[in-house]
């Protein structure tokens, strides 16, 4: 609030975790962010920080860390593997046990189902507006050339029964070129 001192500013933590990749520069799963200066290599504040973890950069040999673990975690596809996991680390054993309760319970089951089906729904909507965009807009592209084309020929004085063959276009369409 206004007059207070700086120190009295709370540290923001921004954590995003991606299946795919964010950072392309590196190879590395997790990248942290902060306000830094590259030309005299100092770090102006450590108020704010921004951690990246990217699933799909994680290899399938672990590096040991705690981190590793818990993004192998999130990122497990069948019980059996979680399993294997969760015996390495007794934290991430009784996330498991949760996560096993949560989805037993059908509520919550339902739950992440409807939510999983609104991103598919969500993704299917963006995917089909970008092909439906796509699309026309070829076909105004080929509508344009079309027109570019007749526009040379009325130049050229060729006849506009011999233009409306060789574009698909009307007499009238032609005309309105003149």
């Amino acid at each position: 609030g206004k007059g207070y001192y700086y120190d009295k500013i709370k540290k923001v933590i921004s954590i995003l975790i991606t299946d795919y990749t964010l950072i392309a520069e590196n190879n590395k799963y997790h990248n942290k962010y902060m306000f830094h200066d590259k030309n005299t290599n100092s770090t102006f504040s450590d108020i704010i920080e921004i951690n990246t973890l990217e699933l799909d950069k994680l290899s399938d040999k672990s590096d040991e860390s705690e981190l590793y673990n818990w993004l192998r975690f999130l990122k497990v596809s069948n019980e059996e593997e979680l399993n294997m996991i969760a015996e390495k680390n007794e934290k991430i054993s009784k996330a498991g046990a949760v996560l096993k309760k949560l989805s037993d319970d059908k509520r919550t089951r339902l739950l992440y189902e409807a939510r999983e089906k609104a991103l598919r729904d969500e993704k299917a909507r963006i995917d089909g507006a970008f092909k439906d965009g796509e699309k026309q807009g070829k076909l105004q592209c080929i509508e344009q050339g079309k027109l570019q084309v007749a526009k040379k020929l009325v130049e050229n004085n060729v006849p506009i029964d011999t233009i409306c063959r060789s574009t698909g276009l009307t007499v009238e369409e032609i005309e309105k070129l003149k």
